[in-house]
């Protein structure tokens, strides 16, 4: 599994058993690393599948294989084993928090513009830039922003730019910040911005999880045409 954390690191996070997943296939692959005679000559640095075949020797090409082989397929197991018989969890009803003007509020349907939930800039500005924030800025967060990006051009919303970058680098520049409940508090502390939006998601690549995006999207582009109509 080396090399693909940052795709299925927002799973395990999502629900904390699959930690059991990822710790079996990697039992069976240093099993069968040492009965096999498998192995590396040097670092395998950053940890991809092309980094560990270049410091693979060639008397160790059939245990890597194998190993690597099996414990992509006992993770995958046990994993689609745990999420067969586990609960759901408590809150998958549950609305995404939303915190709009510094505040909380359960879901968009709550947040009426205008009211003191919200400071007079954040009601009246159109969205133009979503920040899609994970741990590192890499993986996770790039298959979100495409999933988005594919959502609001599904919306006629396609003129939002739509990024993704670390939670620790969000800077002033964005209207909303979509991220993980984990990673919230520390997206929020690196925004110099006091109007910035921030939702969250429980897995960056379930369309779904996007709704409330959108939702809050269409409300402040009806909330500028209603102001511009009456100016």
């Amino acid at each position: 599994m080396a090399g693909i954390g940052e795709v299925y690191f927002p799973f395990v996070l999502a629900n904390p058993l699959l930690v059991f997943a990822t710790m079996g296939g990697l039992a069976v692959s240093l099993f069968l690393q040492v009965i096999m005679g498998g192995g590396l000559i040097g670092v395998a640095s950053p940890g991809s599948l092309i980094a560990i075949a270049m410091m693979t020797p060639k008397s160790a090409i059939i245990a890597n294989l194998v190993s690597i082989s099996a414990g992509f397929v006992v993770s995958c197991t046990l994993g689609w084993l745990i999420l067969k018989i586990s609960p759901g969890s408590e809150d998958d009803d549950e609305e995404n928090p939303v915190i709009i003007g510094g505040r909380q509020v359960r879901s968009v349907s709550d947040f009426v513009p205008g009211i003191s939930n919200v400071t007079a800039a954040t009601s009246n500005k159109t969205v133009q830039r979503i920040l899609v924030a994970c741990d590192s800025g890499m993986g996770s967060s790039a298959m979100g922003a495409s999933v988005l990006r594919k959502r609001l051009k599904a919306e006629g919303l396609d003129y939002i730019t739509v990024v993704n970058d670390s939670a620790n680098r969000v800077g002033r520049d964005y209207d909303i910040v979509i991220t993980l409940s984990g990673l919230l508090e520390r997206a929020r502390l690196s925004c110099e911005n006091e109007n910035t939006v921030f939702m969250t998601v429980k897995n960056f690549i379930k369309l779904s999880d996007y709704d409330e995006a959108v939702s809050y999207i269409k409300t402040q582009e009806n909330v500028t045409q209603r102001e511009e109509a009456t100016a």
